[in-house]
């Protein structure tokens, strides 16, 4: 298994993790200001190439469900792209997935857009990542990201309440 890089940023840090072998090992925490991003650049600098992944845990996320004609092939996928660029024209850090078809009419599907909707919290520290070669595999939400976690821990549970600590309080 390769190595990788792991990245948990919030509004206030982010922490640099090191997964190799399917261990994490923890590194550095770098504040969200001029002087934390010359630190992580500093870091980058002796780090290894290894790809990043991104968690980001932040208030600035937006989740809307919306019922769409289902449409499959590249039409399908250009339909959603504009319908995220409609919703979220000011990030890039957009997303949709489709949650399910709907029984009755026309079995149009359940799309599920989210994003983060600041931007300058998270481009400052992917510039850097790409100003020192280390390429940017993903993206994640960590909303999105704990559907996965609580499917997988709550296999042989009748109820599960998952509660995460941030760091903002």
């Amino acid at each position: 298994m390769p190595s990788k890089h792991l990245f948990y940023l919030t509004s206030e840090a982010l922490w640099a993790w090191h997964w190799h072998k399917g261990r994490l090992s923890a590194g550095p925490k770098f504040a969200a200001h001029s002087t934390g991003l010359e630190a992580f650049a500093e870091w980058l600098a002796q780090a290894s190439a290894d790809p990043a992944y991104i968690v980001a845990d932040m208030v600035e996320e937006d989740f809307q469900r919306l019922l769409l004609p289902h449409v499959n092939g590249s039409a399908g996928r250009a339909m959603v792209a504009r319908r995220l660029a409609q919703l979220y024209r000011d990030t890039p850090w957009r997303h949709a997935g489709i949650q399910g078809r709907d029984n009755a009419g026309r079995r149009a599907d359940h799309v599920l857009m989210s994003a983060l909707t600041n931007p300058a919290l998270v481009q400052p520290w992917a510039d850097l990542l790409d100003e020192h070669r280390m390429p940017l595999a993903a993206v994640y939400s960590a909303a999105l990201l704990s559907t996965r976690l609580v499917a997988r821990i709550a296999a042989a549970q009748d109820h599960l309440l998952l509660i995460t600590r941030p760091p903002a309080g």
